[in-house]
């Protein structure tokens, strides 16, 4: 019998539906947890007590061989003294067993400890204490524990070779470690899933796992096991947690602390008996649910009626009166239709609020000007319309496609933090490519390299979105989600249409990055240009742009600032353009008519460069780069702060190169001295303030050895 659903699209329809199905599966739900809790606990009870016997008749069995082996290791030296000569083995009378020994080896020490003599495989000898020896006077074993926590131990039984005398000799045996714990079939004869563990807990050890000893157990088991000589712990295993019942096994009669008997059994195996409940409950549980779908339907279908207002409403909603509001005062369904009718009204809202949104975002993305300024608003903004925690936008290198980097912002992720180098592959690229709309990936181990960043945060998967331009993958925005199918479509439309005007804004500002390194590359050209008419000054414009950058980085100068020092410190001597070669490479010093010259550079080069608007900030450091802080510079005798703050910096910058390199008329100066010879200008020809700066760069280099880089610069130029 098919169940028409279409009731469950009302809400008095799915609360009447609720309620028969609480009335009838909650009833029948809290019988079920209460039996399976109390049947759990049942369970565990009688398993405590089973591992509670078990632990108790394991640790009897052992003590009884113990003492068995007492006897025969007596036995033993009996036959040494009428042999002479060490066992290779104990054979107990029983046929059975005749291929089992109970020592695997023999060794006869001195008092001293020494082997005189050993059969099979022996270990190294414990060292006995006073009551060791006191107790083998007293005519009894010694059972030692032979090995470190981190080696298999091995169990060791000593007993005088003469009654009382252990000065005279010992014989030391070494136990079977199968028979010890299990006895003559050497087999585990514990219920199924039950393990057996013996603990030494002066040493931290367990000597005897019948099953691959989990590296936390000895731990645990040292922490959890208390005074008392017997009791509960537990522990865990991968996923699999485990109840064990210890009990200590005292062993005062062989001069020995105790060992501890850790009987383990598995909390899934104690609620075995439970499967077939587990087995049987959903089928009972669908059943009931069937009956309940039935009779709810029968009783939906008589209490529904026409929604006549509810109708005029969807009408006026139709007609873009998107204010509607329908009111239904009835205290029934109808009341609940209308105020879910409203609530659809309300997202209509929200939708247009969306997508004023959204018209805001794409236009803060596509006012920015620059790569990093597109890559925060976008970070920024993405989780308005993409409910996540983390976004990242993967820049592709515009030379290589399969090389990028990749920007994090979120919950836990500092702001501005350096981007983080990812490599793709040429399928991950391809496929980028081919399927360009969206998708959402899982965030496994298995994940794209781009989402790895994702993942390490904690997101579980991602909704990618690629940003092509020309045909090309440029760049991949992913936003990390909790719940992949909470993304309606038209957060999905939204997130395309965002990613697609990023490609546009990414595209303006490649393009004006383009236009600023050709503009930066035209100036770097014409710099060369002006310093290849001498091979004395060949590079000697990019050396002091390089130094002037860095005393004002170290002044603090805003990006703005600095970009009109670096135009000005490449330009600085492009009025030397009107000076000929033969003033320029002359051997001698110049005469003050030669000199008058070579003064008109600075007025020149301003000429030059007035006519250039995107250059107007840098023309007063062209034309006062050679004004001196006491105002005996040239050409206005300008002085302090009269001079352009960019000029004074130059002046230094312009100095310290000059000085330290070679001229037609003389060699270059040394370091040491061009450096003194600043500071001793400071406040006549420089100001004090770069001065001091430049000083502390010169300080900083010395320190990181980057002199001699500065040195071979300079003689090489």
């Amino acid at each position: 019998m098919k169940i028409d659903s279409a009731f469950l699209r009302s809400r008095v329809g799915r609360r009447i539906f609720f309620l028969f199905v609480v009335c009838s599966l909650l009833p029948i739900l809290a019988l079920a947890v209460v039996s399976y809790r109390s049947v759990t606990r049942e369970l565990r009870t009688q398993s405590e007590e089973r591992l509670h016997q078990l632990s108790k008749t394991q640790a009897m069995a052992i003590l009884e061989r113990l003492t068995l082996l007492s006897g025969e290791l007596e036995l033993a030296v009996s036959q040494l003294i009428d042999k002479g000569d060490l066992p290779g083995q104990v054979v107990p009378e029983s046929p059975d067993d005749l291929t089992a020994p109970r020592f695997s080896g023999f060794a006869l020490a001195t008092g001293a400890g020494e082997i005189e003599s050993q059969s099979g495989t022996m270990p190294e000898l414990p060292v006995l204490d006073e009551a060791d020896l006191e107790h083998l006077a007293g005519g009894r074993t010694v059972l030692a524990v032979s090995g470190s926590s981190q080696s298999e131990a091995r169990m060791l039984l000593g007993w005088t070779i003469e009654p009382g005398k252990p000065e005279a000799g010992l014989l030391w045996g070494e136990i079977d470690s199968p028979y010890l714990w299990w006895g003559p079939g050497r087999d585990n004869i514990l219920p199924a899933g039950m393990e057996l563990c013996i603990f030494y807990p002066p040493k931290r050890q367990m000597v005897y796992c019948s099953f691959e000893t989990p590296a936390q157990l000895p731990s645990t088991a040292a922490h959890q096991i208390g005074a008392e000589p017997r009791g509960f712990i537990s522990w865990r295993q991968e996923d699999t947690d485990y109840l064990a019942r210890y009990r200590l096994l005292p062993l005062h009669g062989f001069s020995h602390p105790g060992l501890t008997v850790i009987l383990s059994e598995s909390t899934a195996k104690m609620i075995d008996p439970l499967k077939d409940f587990k087995r049987t409950f959903p089928l009972i549980l669908l059943t009931t649910l069937w009956v309940v779908l039935l009779l709810a339907t029968s009783q939906i279908r008589r209490s529904l009626g026409p929604l006549e207002k509810l109708q005029e409403g969807t009408h006026r909603i139709a007609g873009r009166e998107f204010d509607t509001r329908v009111e239904i005062d009835s205290g029934d369904e109808f009341e609940q239709l209308a105020d879910s009718f409203n609530a659809m009204a309300g997202d209509l809202g929200r939708q247009f609020n969306a997508l004023t949104t959204m018209n805001e975002i794409v236009q803060a993305v596509l006012s920015a000007l620059d790569t990093e300024t597109i890559v925060g608003t976008t970070l920024a903004n993405v989780n308005k319309i993409v409910p996540c925690a983390h976004v990242s936008l993967t820049l592709l290198d515009v030379e290589s496609s399969l090389e990028g980097r990749t920007f994090v912002q979120g919950v836990g992720v500092q702001v501005g933090a350096d981007p983080i180098a990812t490599d793709l592959s040429s399928e991950e690229v391809s496929d980028l490519r081919e399927r360009s709309d969206y998708r959402v990936l899982t965030l496994d181990a298995d994940c794209p390299t781009y989402l790895q960043e994702l993942r390490a945060r904690g997101d579980r998967s991602a909704l990618v979105l690629p940003i092509l331009l020309k045909g090309q993958l440029a760049a991949i925005l992913a936003a990390g989600i909790s719940k992949p199918t909470q993304l309606a479509p038209d957060t999905l439309e939204q997130a395309r249409q965002l990613a697609d005007q990023v490609a546009v804004a990414l595209s303006n500002a490649r393009l004006i990055e383009e236009l600023d390194r050709l503009s930066w590359g035209t100036l770097t050209a014409l710099a060369r240009a002006i310093d290849a008419k001498s091979h004395w000054t060949m590079g000697h414009s990019e050396r002091v742009t390089a130094m002037a950058l860095r005393i004002g980085r170290a002044m603090d100068l805003s990006e703005e600032e600095l970009g009109v020092l670096h135009q000005g410190a490449l330009l600085h001597d492009i009025g030397k353009i009107g000076i000929t070669s033969k003033m320029l490479d002359k051997p001698s010093r110049l005469s003050e008519a030669e000199m008058e010259v070579v003064r008109g550079h600075v007025e020149m080069g301003a000429r030059i460069l007035e006519p250039v608007p995107a250059l107007a900030n840098a023309v007063p450091i062209v034309l006062q780069h050679h004004e001196q802080y006491d105002g005996k510079g040239y050409p206005h005798g300008l002085i302090g702060e009269e001079i352009h703050l960019g000029a004074r910096i130059l002046m230094v910058a312009d100095y310290y190169d000059a000085m330290r390199s070679a001229r037609p008329y003389r060699p270059p100066g040394g370091r040491k001295e061009v450096v003194d010879s600043i500071a001793r200008e400071a406040g006549k020809k420089f100001d004090p303030q770069v001065v001091g700066i430049f000083l502390q760069l010169i300080r900083d280099e010395e320190e990181a050895g980057e002199d001699k880089k500065d040195r071979a610069a300079w003689s090489g130029s």
